[in-house]
């Protein structure tokens, strides 16, 4: 037999048997050199639009495998990701990302857009009345959020007034308050437009005095639209007094 204690300095000393002996070295980390596993916080979520999958807890340890994947509601599509805290690299516009969880954690966010659809529709421009003029767009159809001009420009005896929608129409929203000028701009919506351009004749207006020497009249404006109000104003002379006005012609188209 052997005597199975072992010295403080690892020595052993014993007298050799008539036999075959096997001796094994046995070795263990002292209590200094061990130490928990260290851990970060983890933090992936998702923007409006989508949800994140990740196998995720509150604390991951240092250097274990995360894979996140940023999943995007019906209607959307993901974006991008934006990293506030970690130190790791990942490609931000994926949306399956990989990375070992680094000391200091990682706080990770996905993004989403909605998506976009894209319709053609049809443009139908207008001249109201067709006697007041022309008008037209820079297209007769477009996909939807293009920028569409209008112009409208006026015969000789009518003005332009405005443009408008009319029954029937998707609705649109004139840029820079345009709808009061002759070119105008909007972003054509996810339907057929029909607008018109309104025109408003201009009609004379002549006003005379039966005696320039007794007083003068006038007409403001002069000419005018139609249902425009005027103004008729007579001054007389020192000496003399308005008697009455006159309609000496009057012609209705």
């Amino acid at each position: 037999m052997i005597n199975n204690t072992i010295t403080k300095s690892g020595k052993r000393v014993f007298s050799m048997l008539l036999a075959l002996v096997m001796v094994f070295s046995i070795f263990a980390l002292t209590p200094e050199s061990v130490s928990a596993n260290e851990f970060a916080p983890l933090i992936v979520t998702a923007g409006a639009g989508g949800s994140v999958d990740v196998d995720q807890s509150p604390e991951v340890p240092v250097g274990e495998t995360i894979i996140a994947e940023a999943i995007p509601n019906e209607g959307f599509s993901f974006s991008h990701w934006v990293l506030i805290v970690g130190a790791i690299d990942i490609d931000l516009l994926s949306h399956f990302v990989m990375f070992q969880m680094p000391a200091g954690g990682v706080t990770l966010v996905a993004h989403f857009k909605e998506d976009v659809v894209i319709i053609t529709s049809d443009i139908t421009v207008q001249a109201f009345p067709p006697v007041g003029g022309e008008a037209s767009a820079n297209r007769n159809f477009a996909d939807t959020g293009t920028r569409i001009t209008l112009t409208a420009v006026n015969n000789a005896g009518y003005r332009f007034s405005r443009w408008e929608t009319v029954p029937g129409s998707a609705a649109v929203t004139f840029l820079n308050n345009s709808a009061t000028s002759a070119t105008a701009t909007f972003d054509m919506p996810a339907a057929d437009v029909i607008v018109r351009a309104v025109f408003v004749q201009i009609n004379a207006i002549t006003v005379s005095s039966n005696n320039t020497a007794m007083g003068n009249a006038t007409a403001n404006p002069a000419p005018a639209p139609v249902g425009q109000t005027v103004i008729l104003t007579a001054v007389p002379t020192s000496g003399h007094r308005f008697v009455r006005w006159e309609v000496l012609k009057e012609t209705h188209p």
